[in-house]
């Protein structure tokens, strides 16, 4: 099983569970950009729009999802659902990474999707409220940490 299948497993259990339902309302208190979503379900159904992630809407959220992830759990540990779902919103872009060629070819599927996911949360701890261009930086990192390591 790679880690893009226990992500997508984690997320469906986490959302069937209703857990990133009250995950959701918690950080729209806290993330001004999450009040712009009126729950889960159309923060879901957005970030599924083609320009989403380019858009202030989607920027700003993206942002705040990976301050939340990063920093937000309780003892100002990282937030495990945030996580989860800033990773599984961004599953599709990271899936067609770990295929490309030049990093496929040298790694297995499950050290590639290991290195763009490290790449990825290596940048997510960057990222500031005010960030712009999130979805792309973190894509990007994502994808330079996987050809560092076919090297």
């Amino acid at each position: 099983m790679t880690l893009f299948t226990v992500v997508e497993d984690t997320f469906r259990i986490r959302h069937s569970a209703l857990r990133l339902h009250s995950a959701f309302s918690c950080w729209r208190r806290s993330h001004p950009s999450m009040t712009e979503f009126s729950d889960i379900e159309d923060f879901l159904r957005r970030c599924g729009q083609p320009g989403f992630f380019e858009d202030t809407t989607g920027d700003a959220a993206l942002a705040a999802l990976c301050t939340q992830a990063v920093n937000g759990g309780r003892h100002a540990a990282a937030d495990d659902d945030a996580a989860c779902l800033l990773l599984w919103v961004l599953l599709a872009p990271l899936i067609g990474r770990s295929q490309n060629s030049d990093i496929a070819t040298p790694l297995d599927a499950d050290d590639a999707q290991a290195e763009i996911a490290a790449g990825l949360w290596e940048e997510a701890v960057r990222v500031a409220p005010e960030s712009t261009g999130v979805a792309a930086r973190l894509i990007n990192a994502g994808r330079r940490r996987a050809r560092r390591a076919a090297r």
